[in-house]
Parts: structure tokens; C-alpha cells; sequence
């Protein structure tokens, strides 16, 4: 299947990845619709799309809900930042997040945001008729 899926070729502008990467993942998505259950190896995997349930465990407030611990490729990948973190080390990076993420530190990002913006429409113009 993962085979399969690389040798399709795919649309350069297209942020659609998730068929390309987890192939099996996102048939197994269709099959179940939104959580289902697999397993990698000897360890279970809880796979969790339903928006209200996502909600739940995001705001997790009580600890019922454990951050799976990575290893190899995907602690690469995500590092060690806030959504793989936990305890003290978590509780820090979320503080410092909240100030950055408040109201007004934004407020005077947003002439920066502007021209990101701008200048990434610019680029895209070379697409229009594409």
C-alpha cells in the first residue's frame, strides 16, 4: 500500500499528504469512520478524529488522557517541543506560549503578518493561470 501510494505521482501544490504518507491509516479511516483501534507491534494505537472527542483530549485538564511516548523517526521529526512534552517541561513551554500567543504581543505582529501575506500572494500569482 505505502508503495503504491509513493509511485502515484502527486500534485505539486497540494498539501493533501496524509494518503501519500499513511496510506494504510487513512484507508483504515474510511473502513472505520472516525476512531478505531490498531496496533504496532505489541503496542496499541488509538486513532481519534471525532471533533468533540479531539476537543476532550486536547484540553485535557485532568490527566486521563497520556501523550504516547516516541521514539526513533517520528521523535525526529516532532522533537521534543510542546505537543510531545510532559510535566515540568511541558508546563514551562506552555506558559511561555501563552505570552506569546497573547492578545497583545499579536497586536503588533500583524503589519509583519500583512506583508507575509502580500508577498506570498505575489508568489502565487505565478499560478493563476496554471
Amino acid at each position: 500500500m505505502k508503495k503504491d501510494s509513493i509511485n502515484d505521482a502527486m500534485d505539486h501544490l497540494s498539501h493533501d499528504i496524509f494518503p501519500r504518507i499513511l496510506p494504510h491509516i487513512f484507508s483504515w479511516k474510511k473502513l472505520y469512520e472516525a476512531n478505531f483501534l490498531y496496533w504496532y507491534g505489541v503496542q496499541p494505537d488509538l486513532v481519534v478524529t471525532e471533533l468533540e472527542l479531539l476537543k476532550e483530549i486536547l484540553s485535557n485538564r485532568n490527566n486521563n488522557y497520556s501523550k504516547m511516548d516516541l521514539e526513533g523517526f517520528p521523535k525526529k521529526i516532532l522533537g521534543d517541543g510542546l505537543p510531545t512534552s510532559k510535566g515540568e517541561k511541558w508546563a514551562k513551554m506552555r506558559k511561555l506560549a501563552n505570552h506569546v500567543f497573547h492578545g497583545e504581543s499579536l497586536k503588533s505582529m500583524i503589519p509583519v503578518m500583512i506583508m507575509s501575506c502580500e508577498t506570498m500572494l505575489e508568489r502565487w500569482k505565478i499560478y493563476e493561470d496554471k
